[in-house]
């Protein structure tokens, strides 16, 4: 192994560590100490992301539910370095937050494209002035339902009754919302950081409230008996099983994806037991297809992938960063393993290998135990590593992504029973409940045929 990898896999191993968290609490603890118990929340809002409305809809709720002194910034677009381009992008957060509102009691509708520019920038003069006023919350709702509407008639009224900034003054409160989020070490719009200046902790949109209530319910800032205000819904399971033996997941994932790692045991036991069809398709890694991922980007996702792996009871943070070599000797053996097969138990083993392990795939140490855990034979299997035909298996898998539309894992397409019922997909080891729930839902209409 380099020194480099070694090095960074040492810096990783750290991030993902319940001691690095911890350090990362102090922050806004020493700071709502010194504010008498109220804790800093800060909101980043950008006005035509879907996921930063439904994340304001949950705004009033959490000044309610805590001793919280809630701050709002407006942020614009975040760079698209780290997706495939604008379009793709903007697409999938619609169709994403649409899929997922009603599960978690919000609204929003995907109108099929972008709000208009000139309505976009209407709904940035409104909120602008409105930041530090106690009504943002509700306000920032009702600009965006209009906004989402199409709504301009509507928008016009609000500018009307509440006022609106010049679009020049707007266009610098979104730049001082950025380089405050800049500074505080994140780059992604509808996140909440709670802490003060140095270190704090970042939650984003509506699927990591989770860990901010758990967080404040345990430092005893909650304003009297709160339940959780957005638990995630759980996962469902067919009936019947022969129902449900009818339809498709398609997971793609990747050996250096940490939320694969995570996600991956949780989706072989339920399909396993529910006899839902299982097909795997790796992929390379992001940054090995040429797509950027930023120091920010990198350690935001250890952390978070770690305290969701807390909260599930997942096996992560021992880890030997695979990238590169590793990752293609790890994949050139799935083939392999899958006409054995026995291709799951093998991208199991890498992944946790990988990540909860320390297991470097770059060796033949490592590999080989890798191997020998899916009871194969190391020494059939390293005549595969000097084969190249796993490159045609792995691209057509990575072209199959992009055609969805997606391009992060870990990605899920669900298929069945039939051809007429379509596909529906989905991004995100957090999607497996609403995966479970798509199964749910095609196995109930087979059963009742």
């Amino acid at each position: 192994m380099s020194v480099t990898r070694q090095l960074s896999s040492v810096v990783a191993r750290a991030v993902a560590s319940r001691s690095w968290r911890e350090l990362q609490h102090l922050p806004a603890t020493l700071q709502a100490r010194r504010r008498g118990g109220r804790w800093v929340l800060e909101f980043f809002h950008q006005v035509d992301d879907p996921h930063s409305h439904l994340a304001a809809q949950c705004l009033a709720g959490l000044r309610s539910s805590y001793e919280v002194d809630l701050i709002v910034h407006l942020v614009p677009p975040q760079p698209l370095a780290a997706h495939p381009d604008a379009d793709t992008y903007q697409a999938w957060s619609r169709r994403d937050a649409a899929d997922v509102a009603p599960d978690y009691g919000l609204e929003f509708r995907d109108p099929g494209g972008q709000p208009q520019v000139e309505l976009v920038r209407l709904a940035r003069r409104i909120l602008s002035p409105a930041l530090e006023r106690s009504f943002f919350p509700e306000l920032a709702v009702e600009v965006g339902q209009a906004l989402w509407r199409d709504d301009g008639a509507e928008l016009e009224l609000l500018a009307a009754r509440h006022g609106a900034d010049p679009d020049t003054t707007a266009q610098a409160r979104e730049a001082c919302g950025d380089e405050r989020r800049r500074r505080l070490g994140h780059y992604a719009a509808g996140m909440f950081h709670l802490g003060g200046d140095w270190g704090g902790e970042w939650y984003w949109g509506v699927d990591r409230l989770l860990h901010l209530d758990a967080r404040l319910a345990a430092a005893g800032a909650t304003l009297g008996a709160t339940p959780p205000l957005m638990p995630r819904p759980v996962m469902q399971w067919p009936r019947d099983k022969v129902a449900a033996s009818a339809i498709r997941i398609e997971c793609f994932a990747s050996v250096r994806s940490p939320y694969s790692a995570i996600v991956m045991r949780r989706l072989l036991d339920w399909t396993g037991a529910t006899g839902v069809e299982l097909v795997l398709r790796p992929v390379l890694p992001m940054v090995m297809r040429g797509v950027a991922l930023s120091r920010a980007k990198g350690f935001y996702i250890l952390s978070d992938t770690a305290r969701e792996a807390d909260r599930v009871g997942a096996r992560f943070g021992w880890l030997v960063d695979p990238i590169g070599e590793p990752a293609e000797r790890a994949l050139a053996l799935f083939p392999w393993a899958e006409s054995k097969g026995l291709g799951d138990r093998y991208l199991l083993s890498c992944l946790e290998g990988a990540w909860a392990d320390g297991i470097d795939l770059g060796s033949d140490r490592g590999l080989s135990r890798v191997v020998a855990r899916c009871d194969l034979p190391w020494g059939e299997a390293r005549g595969w590593l000097a084969r190249d035909d796993w490159r045609d298996v792995i691209e057509a898998n990575r072209q199959a992504l992009y055609e969805l539309g997606l391009w992060g894992v870990p990605s899920f397409r669900v298929t069945g029973p039939d051809a007429a019922a379509g596909s529906w997909t989905t991004w995100g080891q957090d999607r497996l409940w609403r995966v479970t729930r798509e199964v749910a839902r095609r196995a109930e209409l087979v059963a009742a045929r």
